[in-house]
């Protein structure tokens, strides 16, 4: 009976707290009335007290019906008005033998927990002065008569009166208590809330900052290779110089070029995720073979100025194969990237590729220094280079789950090795379209 009318709302509703206060001060008004005003009844014998207790306690189950209909300013009202007419009734009936004005600061109390409207906090106030004015002029020139009572019998009710009253005292100090306590418990959490919110957006600004800081020193540092190339191939064309060599030194240019562009995409394709905007998978037919050489090649440019061999063997697998090529370049790109930036000086980075059970098998190994276990490599972010933009392993295992591939990682102290595996879609290939591996090295 308690909770009736409650179970709509939910747990931080303060009204929640009101109703629960509201209900409990009807049913514990209800059993004071029960015992102590029976007790007063049986020492005074006067029909009328007996009448006033049974009016008061019929009236005190209105507040747990409208509650229960969720009508909860009108069960906070009637509470309210039951018990101010009950003191202004048994005041007057009682005359001295109580001190009801005591019950003036309960009805205050009272009001000021169960409402929230400035108004209705008015009117209950000026209404319990009214009350309090009431007792007194009635004390002093008894408009009511009170009821005649022997000394005993005034000493029994009075401190069955002071019994009444301290028990409503403390219990609605208690419902303040419960009610400050509450608040406190929702604060705390609150501000709990706020602190983690600012910590984890300073996490990300500081984040941010670094990566676009990253950002710019890789594209600056890739723009830097470009420049350096097309000094190069104007000084060469001022000299007329080999073709050969001229040819070769535009290759690196596309090389660098294609690079950037590849860092830039990387930059896209992780906004992109920021923003929400999915990646949709295409169905395309395409070389693996052409598509594999053309990555490997372009990433030589890079891997020749850090004296870092590319070694590519690709195994026997058909012409072509249906799948997404743009991000299987994006993936396979983001692995070259990260093993040359890892890998020692006059080593070779070794990249494996081949066909198994319709699933697109490709591996790429350095010989780093290996990875430590307690490093999320897939996380926004991260990165063991300061310089690093911390989103290319990132970008490469939404890529690989997008495709409904999977990635594995090896890595110790001797180097890393990535494996994807891409299940690709079904074509239509007879045995000459199988490339034999002569024709491929």
């Amino acid at each position: 009976m308690v909770r009736s009318g409650t179970e709509s709302l939910s747990s931080h509703d303060p009204q929640k707290r009101v109703i629960i206060g509201v209900n409990r001060m009807s049913l514990t008004v209800i059993l004071l009335n029960v015992t102590v005003g029976t007790f007063v009844w049986l020492v005074t014998g006067k029909i009328s007290i007996l009448f006033g207790v049974t009016v008061e306690t019929s009236a005190l189950a209105l507040p747990l019906v409208l509650n229960r209909y969720r009508k909860y300013n009108g069960a906070a009202m009637s509470i309210y008005l039951t018990m101010s007419v009950a003191t202004l009734y048994f005041g007057c009936a009682l005359g001295k033998a109580i001190e009801s004005q005591l019950m003036i600061t309960y009805l205050i109390g009272v009001s000021l927990f169960m409402f929230s409207r400035r108004i209705y906090k008015a009117v209950c106030i000026l209404s319990s002065f009214l009350i309090l004015i009431c007792l007194e002029l009635n004390s002093k020139y008894e408009v009511i008569a009170p009821i005649r009572m022997n000394v005993f019998t005034q000493v029994a009710v009075r401190w069955s009166a002071y019994l009444a009253i301290i028990i409503l005292v403390i219990i609605t100090f208690h419902l303040y208590w419960k009610n400050d306590r509450a608040l406190r418990k929702e604060l705390q959490k609150y501000a709990d809330q706020v602190k983690e919110n600012l910590e984890k957006e300073t996490r990300e600004h500081k984040n941010k900052d670094k990566f676009i800081t990253n950002a710019g020193h890789e594209i600056k540092v890739s723009f830097h290779s470009i420049f350096a190339i097309i000094s190069i191939l104007e000084n060469d064309l001022k000299r007329n110089g080999d073709i050969n060599k001229t040819i070769k030194v535009i290759n690196d240019l596309k090389a660098a070029c294609k690079i950037s562009q590849s860092i830039n995409d990387n930059i896209m394709q992780f906004e992109k995720y920021n923003a929400g905007i999915p990646t949709i998978p295409r169905d395309q037919l395409f070389n693996p073979k052409i598509l594999f050489e053309s990555i490997v090649d372009l990433y030589k440019y890079v891997a020749i100025r850090n004296k870092i061999e590319i070694e590519c063997v690709i195994l026997d697998m058909p012409k072509h194969i249906r799948s997404d090529d743009v991000m299987i370049r994006h993936i396979l790109s983001n692995l070259l990237h990260n093993a040359i930036k890892y890998a020692p000086n006059n080593s070779v980075v070794l990249v494996t590729c081949k066909i198994k059970n319709d699933i697109l098998v490709f591996s790429v190994k350095d010989s780093g220094e290996g990875i430590p276990k307690s490093v999320d490599i897939f996380g926004a972010y991260v990165s063991q280079n300061p310089d690093g933009l911390g989103i290319g392993l990132f970008l490469v295992k939404e890529l690989v789950t997008n495709l409904e591939g999977k990635i594995a990682v090896e890595s110790d102290e001797n180097g890393t090795i990535f494996t994807v595996s891409i299940p690709l879609h079904p074509i239509k290939c007879n045995k000459s379209a199988v490339l034999p591996q002569s024709n491929l090295s």
